[in-house]
């Protein structure tokens, strides 16, 4: 028994938006991860303890559990950080736990390798500088979109208070059917009328929840620059049943 609603925490916590903190548990999924691929397959490669190259059968044995637990850590990290960034925006992007994993498999095949007859070979060492450099680059990007994304909020944010409003109409929802998929990926044409009367349409890509679709003629609130009705870059759109 319990003095609180059961269902009622368990909605509070659906609607608390997603923070850095509860984004660095699966980081550090996402960089064990990685390693661990890639110290089973170094390692399975022939760049393993000394003593397991006399017996291939043992070094595969030793060496296999750890793909199938470095792939899943790999993956599930990757599709809990894209459903949080989903709900929040202004997290950083999926190419953050990506480098991590790039990272983490550069420190596990260097360590592998460091441990191995290997050490010094030329290929081990050109992989694990590839694997570095992805990383590099991957998380440049990601911190490179993650100031676009925050800046273009940040715009959003302002157009909203300062620009004018009007009523939208979604004039096509881009989608007939789910099929088994409980979301979608479409782009959405939206028609307002602006201070001068005239009437103008815009396409936003959606991704639109099963439970929740935009269908045709769906009412929605648009605010524009009153300077430049036209300018697209310069449009929120928003859904009214999104708050």
């Amino acid at each position: 028994m319990s003095l609180v609603d059961p269902d009622a925490a368990k909605r509070d916590r659906a609607r608390r938006l997603p923070t850095l903190r509860d984004l660095i548990p699966w980081a550090i999924a996402s960089f064990v991860g990685g390693a661990l691929l890639a110290f089973g397959l170094t390692g399975m490669s022939g760049a393993g303890e000394p003593d397991f190259t006399e017996s291939p059968m043992t070094r595969f044995v030793v060496m296999m559990p750890l793909l199938p637990v470095g792939g899943i850590l790999v993956v599930l990290s990757w599709v809990a950080w894209v459903s949080r960034v989903a709900r929040n925006p202004t997290l950083p992007g999926w190419a953050i736990p990506s480098a991590l994993s790039l990272l983490g498999a550069a420190i596990g095949a260097s360590v592998s390798r460091s441990r191995s007859e290997l050490i010094g070979e030329p290929r081990a060492n050109l992989t694990v500088l590839l694997l570095l450099a992805g990383a590099v680059v991957l998380g440049i990007l990601a911190i490179f979109s993650w100031v676009r994304r925050r800046a273009r909020l940040d715009g959003a944010a302002q157009m909203m208070r300062t620009g004018s409003r009007a009523l939208g109409t979604v004039t096509n929802q881009g989608y007939t059917h789910f099929s088994e998929s409980s979301r979608i990926l479409t782009q959405v044409t939206y028609s307002f009328v602006d201070g001068a009367g005239d009437q103008r349409y815009l396409k936003r890509a959606a991704i639109i929840e099963a439970g929740d679709p935009i269908v045709n003629g769906e009412m929605v609130d648009v605010w524009y620059d009153p300077g430049a009705p036209g300018d697209e870059s310069r449009i929120v759109v928003k859904r009214r049943s999104q708050g």
